[in-house]
Order: structure tokens, then C-alpha cells, then sequence
């Protein structure tokens, strides 16, 4: 019985792990809605259209779509219509991705806009009250 068990969620493991993958996808950032309906998406963020957006998600070249519901909406917004690269962990199966990196092609180099960079934060530096 115990071998059986065993064989089970061995399998389940492997199909699971078969569905989540590293993927390093680019595109734009468009909003479900317009992705859906099929309509034309705002065309600059200061289009009131963005407002009435509740999900925006990264559209491919190969009219695909994806989720992303680890990033904030107002950080989705912030760049749409800009070519974007989102690296991370994809869910073949909810075609979602957990992402780890968000960046923004700038004068045909990739910035890094998410996670923000934490590596130099310096107590006393930014805000902080230094305590001495």
C-alpha cells in the first residue's frame, strides 16, 4: 500500500512540476477587458479607459495573453502599451506567471523596474532618522 501511495504523488509531482516552468516572456502590458472583447485598448496612459480596468495583463506577439497576480495593478498601468519582459515562474495550465523580475525595453535596454532595488539601502539614508 505504502508503494502505491508512493507512486501516486510521485506522478502527481512530476505533472505538477511538468506545468510550472522559468520563463523569461516579452510583450505588453494591455488590459483584460480590451484583450477579451477584442476592442481597442487605451492608447496612453492618459486615456480614462486605464481607470475603468480592473486586471492588465502581459499580451504577447502571438496574440496570447498572460496573468500576472503577483504585480500590483498600478504597476501594470504605469507601463502600458511598453514593451515589457516579465521573468519568472509560469503556470502552463492558468497561464499566469509568478513574477520575479518586471522590466521596461528603454532606448533598446531592458530596466528593471520590479522588485526595486534593495541591495543599497543604507540605514540614515532616504528617510530614515538616523539614531545616534
Amino acid at each position: 500500500m505504502t508503494v502505491l501511495m508512493f507512486c501516486v504523488i510521485s506522478l502527481a509531482w512530476a505533472k505538477e512540476s511538468e506545468e510550472i516552468k522559468d520563463v523569461a516572456i516579452e510583450g505588453t502590458i494591455q488590459g483584460l477587458n480590451c484583450i477579451s472583447t477584442g476592442k481597442t485598448c487605451p492608447v496612453g496612459k492618459e486615456d480614462p479607459l486605464i481607470a475603468t480596468e480592473r486586471f492588465f495583463v502581459l499580451y504577447t506577439k502571438d496574440a496570447d495573453f498572460y496573468m500576472v497576480p503577483n504585480l500590483d495593478r498600478a504597476i501594470m498601468a504605469r507601463h502600458i502599451n511598453e514593451i515589457v519582459r516579465i521573468s519568472g515562474k509560469l503556470h502552463v495550465k492558468y497561464k499566469s506567471i509568478n513574477a520575479d523580475k518586471f522590466e521596461v525595453l528603454d532606448d533598446g535596454k531592458w530596466v528593471k523596474t520590479w522588485p526595486f532595488p534593495m541591495e543599497n539601502y543604507q540605514i540614515g539614508v532616504g528617510g530614515m532618522p538616523t539614531w545616534k
